[in-house]
């Protein structure tokens, strides 16, 4: 996977690479990342961290080395096949069509469950013939990999670190942090984030696919 994304990465002057995820943000300050919560082809024998009776929003966003898409907040208490698809149909798809370039996005997503719904690979196919990557797809993304997806290793460490930084009264304040400090995000730190992956796709060959943190 790293060996086929690294050209592609590396050419992509236009920024159409777009990297996805979701995280949940609950109001007493716990980041959950779906794609470690959800995916793996056998057991990992992990334990998440969780929170009892917390408030939360489920947030969604899609990054390139030129923007960021988002944030996209869900109205349901978790992501499935279902409202997943509406986010893509709805928001996703119409905003890539501002850009007048739909037709040479690539889009990137892992192997979560709602990703995986029938109904979600076939939109992708006809919207993104053979221009995806995830489960299932013409390019498949590596299960266990958080490390190697910009969302997971930069953007939502980043805005939980500034947006828990006071105390947040309810819901309302929280979605407004998160709106701005993602929207706050410059043009240079993408790229700077973009270079990175590069780095680390070829420390993940380097490792024969194992664990290469330790060489950043």
């Amino acid at each position: 996977m790293c060996e086929t994304l690294i050209p592609m990465l590396e050419n992509d002057a236009q920024g159409n690479l777009f990297f996805s995820d979701e995280a949940t943000f609950y109001l007493r300050g716990l980041v959950n990342k779906h794609n470690i919560r959800y995916w793996c082809e056998n057991n990992p024998h992990i334990t998440v961290e969780t929170v009892m009776n917390s408030p939360k929003l489920n947030v969604w966003c899609a990054m390139s080395k030129n923007q960021i898409i988002g944030p996209f907040f869900f109205d349901d208490d978790t992501v499935n096949g279902q409202n997943y698809l509406s986010m893509l149909q709805e928001f996703f798809v119409p905003e890539i069509r501002t850009l007048r370039r739909n037709r040479s996005i690539i889009f990137q997503q892992d192997g979560a469950p709602p990703h995986f719904a029938v109904d979600v690979r076939q939109y992708l196919n006809h919207q993104f013939r053979d221009r995806w990557i995830g489960r299932g797809d013409p390019i498949r993304w590596a299960p266990r990999s958080p490390n190697l997806t910009p969302l997971d290793f930069f953007l939502w460490g980043h805005v939980k670190n500034v947006v828990y930084k006071d105390p947040i009264k309810d819901l309302a304040e929280l979605q407004r942090r998160i709106n701005d400090e993602i929207k706050s995000i410059s043009k240079q730190t993408l790229c700077d984030i973009f270079r990175n992956i590069v780095k680390r796709m070829n420390l993940c060959i380097h490792a024969d696919g194992g664990h290469f943190e330790h060489l950043l």
